[in-house]
């Protein structure tokens, strides 16, 4: 921590471009979990766009509380994922088709790789801050 900052300073001093762009990337999840919860395919829609918001403010906004959120939406991307690949398995994965065996799992790997990403990047920017 800067010795020379003000006490109330925010923690987005180390890297503000970054955090812009991993609160863009949930605001952009968020949109799309709210899209669909409000056509009704899945009832945590909600909830997870209410984490991604809540995540993106406080990114944007450089509050050290936003960890939190990014830390419960990296373990719920996670429990959503394995329960999705635990679905996938009882309904006949992997498939005969190598590559459609690996497309079921890509777009969900993606987002866990973020969210997990995201969760890394956030504790190693606000850490020396605690």
């Amino acid at each position: 921590m800067n010795r020379y900052a003000p006490p109330n300073a925010r923690g987005n001093h180390r890297g503000p471009r970054l955090l812009k762009l991993l609160a863009a990337f949930f605001a952009l999840y968020g949109l799309y979990c709210l899209w669909w919860a409000a056509h009704g395919w899945y009832w945590s829609g909600g909830f997870s766009a209410a984490m991604s918001f809540a995540s993106t403010v406080g990114l944007w906004l450089g509050y050290r509380w936003s960890r939190y959120c990014v830390y419960l939406f990296s373990v719920m991307i996670l429990c959503y994922f394995a329960w999705s690949i635990w679905v996938l398995v009882q309904m006949g994965w992997p498939y005969q088709d190598q590559r459609e065996t690996v497309m079921a799992v890509v777009p969900g790997s993606v987002v866990l790789g973020l969210a997990i990403g995201a969760a890394v990047y956030v504790f190693r920017t606000f850490r020396s801050e605690s």
